[in-house]
This record gives C-alpha cells, sequence and structure tokens, in this order.
C-alpha cells in the first residue's frame, strides 16, 4: 500500500501527483516520508469481438500494476469500475486471485477466496471469456472455480 502526506515539510505540490511517460503508462510519485517506490500501471480494455456491452459481470478494463519486487497485481474491473478478478502474481509468477459475481443493481453477491479460484497458467486464457471465469450456462457453474474453495455469498436485503 501506497502512503501520501502532504505535509508541507515533504516537498513540492508535484511530487504528489502522477506522471505519464505515454497514454497507457503511469509512473508513480516518490511516497515522501515512506521511501521511495515507482509502480507501473497498464490499462487494457476488453478487446473480445463477442463483448455483450456494459455490465456489472462483464469485465471493461485491466489494470496491471507491476512492483519494484517484480511481483504484480492484476484487477479486472467492469464498466462501473467495480473489480471482478483480483490476480496477486508473486516474483516467481505463482498466481492467486479473489473473484466477485454482482447481482443487477451492482450489489456484490459472490465473493470467491483464492482457494476457490483455479487459475489457468496464462490470464490471457481468462480475458477470452466476458465473464473471467468462463460461466456455463447449461451446467450453472464457473470453468474455474472448484467446488472446495470458500466463496462469500450474500443474500441481497440481509446484513
Amino acid at each position: 500500500m501506497m502512503r501520501f502526506s502532504l505535509h508541507s515539510v515533504h516537498g513540492r505540490w508535484e511530487d504528489y501527483f502522477p506522471r505519464y511517460n505515454n497514454p497507457r503508462r503511469q509512473l508513480c510519485p516518490s511516497c515522501p516520508g515512506v521511501g521511495t517506490t515507482t509502480d507501473t500501471f497498464v490499462y487494457t480494455g476488453n478487446g473480445n469481438l463477442d463483448y455483450p456491452g456494459d455490465g456489472y459481470n462483464v469485465w471493461k478494463t485491466k489494470t496491471a500494476q507491476s512492483l519494484p519486487d517484480h511481483s504484480q497485481v492484476v484487477v479486472y474491473s467492469n464498466y462501473a469500475g467495480l473489480p471482478m478478478l483480483r490476480v496477486n502474481v508473486d516474483p516467481l509468477g505463482n498466481m492467486w486471485a479473489t473473484f466477485y459475481r454482482y447481482q443487477a443493481d451492482g450489489q456484490v453477491i459472490w465473493e470467491a477466496q483464492p482457494s476457490a479460484v483455479a487459475l489457468p497458467a496464462s490470464l490471457g486464457t481468462l480475458e477470452s471469456n466476458n465473464d473471467l471465469l468462463n460461466y456455463n450456462t447449461s451446467t450453472g457453474l464457473y470453468q474455474y472455480l472448484n467446488a472446495t474453495g470458500l466463496i462469500r455469498r450474500t443474500i441481497p436485503g440481509r446484513r
């Protein structure tokens, strides 16, 4: 987590705002008082030819954050900017993910923990599915969810 302090002893105001080296790559500013880091963000849109249009369970934007230790955080978001899949990739390439499913009004109804998400070797395989985990309407199952992992389910109207 990056922490920013806007106290005047830390430097000029421009040190606190993102800098870009091209329209799709953002370089984070240094973090005064915490040390210096540079994270790189790459944004990609859903390029599937069968993109069904905006929906809460359809990915629209992929954000890949590269960290100084060579790990990554990849987040697939829907049109409303809500996360559908958050993937952590360690420096050795090991991946684990949390998947979110939404109801029609945008409320989370599922939060599948990493123990329930069975990622393929390449995230590109997921990207070819507009819902990411390849829901099968005939079986009612997702290809990349397993039955033994934890899925937190929210019942609408209950807290």
